[in-house]
This record gives structure tokens, sequence and C-alpha cells, in this order.
């Protein structure tokens, strides 16, 4: 799992915005345009990155966990 490996190579966390980034923008632009979206999924990724060592690598998926993030920072804004 590359989150997991990320906590001991921190570049490898990439990856999982090079994978989710697109759709997770999407997502966000949906709701409330493009200038606060790209606002929305930057702090999302800063957020899972320094939460990176909760995430449960039982879920071979990560874009649930990254989607609520996304959503929790689309409250804050």
């Amino acid at each position: 799992m590359i989150i997991v490996a990320s906590l001991d190579d921190p570049d490898r966390f990439a990856q999982v915005y090079e994978k989710h980034a697109g759709m997770l923008y999407g997502y966000a632009y949906r709701r409330v345009g493009r200038e606060i979206a790209e606002d929305v999924v930057a702090d999302a990724f800063v957020a899972a990155f320094r939460a990176r060592h909760t995430y449960d690598p039982g879920y071979p998926n990560a874009f649930p966990w990254l989607l609520a993030i996304v959503h929790r920072e689309l409250a804050r804004h």
C-alpha cells in the first residue's frame, strides 16, 4: 500500500496525489467552482499527508478516505 510505504518514504505519497487528485478536484469543482476547488483539494492533500499514519491499510482503495477529507475541507470553506 502506497500510503503505508509513504510513512518511511514521504515522496511516495505523490503517487496517491497523481492517482486521485483529478477525481477529487472534479467532486469539489461541481460543488464550489474552480478557484475554491483548487484550494480545497490542495488543503485536503496536506491534511491527508499529515494524517497518513491513521490510514487503515485494510482498505486497498484510498479514494473513500480522501473523499471524506475533501468533504471536511469543503465544509470548512
